[in-house]
Parts: structure tokens; C-alpha cells; sequence
């Protein structure tokens, strides 16, 4: 059930986020990333079973999908931080253009991390006035 629902929320975000002319570029480096390592983790676990036993090679598996839940969540959080306040769009609208694709994708995050940090500054200056 949580498979579904993390990849409607992913895809949703990334689309808001994302000027329409860059979605593409986008959606290739995320099926890039996530369909990319897929043979590189059955490789690991076909060494792993062979070289210690089938059930090390599960519990390796079972360790290494909560990791990636663990990265969802934040990319997760990431990319909520860019949509709510709107900082990631406008860096890859104007810098966006003409840059490969992995490049786009770091803008989008680094636009989420001062989205992050510009909330945290304006906090601790509202509760300064405050105060």
C-alpha cells in the first residue's frame, strides 16, 4: 500500500514543481535514478547469497529498503518545502535552461534547502521581535 502512495505524492510534487518544459528532463533523471540501480541491487544480492546464504541476503534487502524509505521521506520533504513556498521553480525557470539534466535536478533540491533555510531565519527573527 505505501508503494502506491509514495509514487502518486512523488510524481505529484515533482510535477508541481517543475516548469512544463523541463518535466521531461526531469521525469528521465528520476526513472534514471530509481530503474537505474535496480540491476546493480540484484547483482549485490545474487554475491551476497552466494557468498554468505540466502537468508543474509534477505535481511541486507530488508535494511536497505527502509534506508530508501528513509531518502523518500526526505526528498519527500524536500520537494513539499519547494512547492509550499515556491523558491525551486523560479531557480530552475532561470537557470534551468541549458543545463543537463542532473543539474536541473540539484537546482530543484538546492531550491528546496533555501526555502528550508530562508523559513528558519524568518522564524527566529519573528520570535526575536516578538520576545
Amino acid at each position: 500500500m505505501g508503494i502506491p502512495i509514495y509514487n502518486i505524492t512523488q510524481v505529484s510534487f515533482r510535477q508541481a514543481i517543475t516548469p512544463e518544459r523541463l518535466q521531461g528532463r526531469m521525469n528521465s533523471v528520476m526513472r534514471f535514478i530509481v530503474w537505474g540501480v535496480m540491476p546493480l541491487g540484484t547483482l549485490s544480492g545474487g554475491a551476497i547469497a552466494t557468498a554468505v546464504d540466502l537468508r543474509a541476503a534477505i535481511w541486507v534487502g530488508a535494511i536497505g529498503s527502509s534506508l530508501e524509505q528513509l531518502v523518500g521521506l526526505v526528498v519527500v520533504l524536500a520537494l513539499c518545502a519547494a512547492v509550499l513556498f515556491g523558491i525551486s521553480t523560479p531557480l530552475v525557470q532561470k537557470f534551468g535552461s541549458g543545463v543537463g539534466a542532473f543539474a536541473t535536478a540539484a537546482l530543484l533540491y538546492a531550491g528546496a534547502a533555501v526555502a528550508g533555510a530562508l523559513l528558519r531565519q524568518r522564524a527566529e527573527r519573528e520570535a526575536r521581535v516578538v520576545s
